[in-house]
């Protein structure tokens, strides 16, 4: 089930993102400033949520703003996540979707990302299956002991 998160998903919605940190493991999390940014993705309802028996297995959450050449408005996603044990039912899919009608609603582009050394190529596949190939991002890690992209 998808449905717009509220307040009272937070603590739900940061051991979520705390498991999307584990996986991907780039750069230290800075709690005060991740809570901040999650907070208002709520409050501002740009984040959706995706339950299976009632437990919190995916998330996503957007943003309004615009091109740094342009003054056209685009969503942006900040995370799009599903928990690894909950990847073959559907709900990358269904998330996709919710936020591919709130685009339709508002008339507002969306652009994704895939920001995640771990099973980037899946991620990647996943998006070009339903949306429009847009660019790339790649990855310099000074520190030879760091994860590489």
């Amino acid at each position: 089930m998808i449905s717009v998160a509220t307040p009272d998903d937070l603590p739900e919605i940061c051991e979520l993102l705390r498991a999307m940190h584990a996986e991907n493991g780039v750069g230290q999390v800075n709690d005060e400033k991740a809570l901040g940014v999650i907070t208002q993705r709520i409050n501002d309802g740009g984040c959706m949520i995706c339950r299976q028996h009632g437990r919190l297995v995916g998330s996503v959450a957007i943003y309004k703003d615009t091109w740094w050449y342009s003054d056209e408005k685009v969503f942006f996603d900040q995370w799009f996540f599903v928990h690894p044990e909950f990847r073959a039912f559907g709900h990358a899919t269904r998330l996709l979707a919710a936020l591919k009608q709130a685009c339709r609603n508002t008339g507002v582009p969306l652009v994704l990302h895939v920001g995640t050394p771990i099973d980037a190529l899946s991620k990647l596949k996943f998006f070009k299956k339903h949306l429009t190939p847009f660019g790339g991002s790649f990855v310099f890690y000074p520190d030879a002991g760091a994860k590489a992209a």
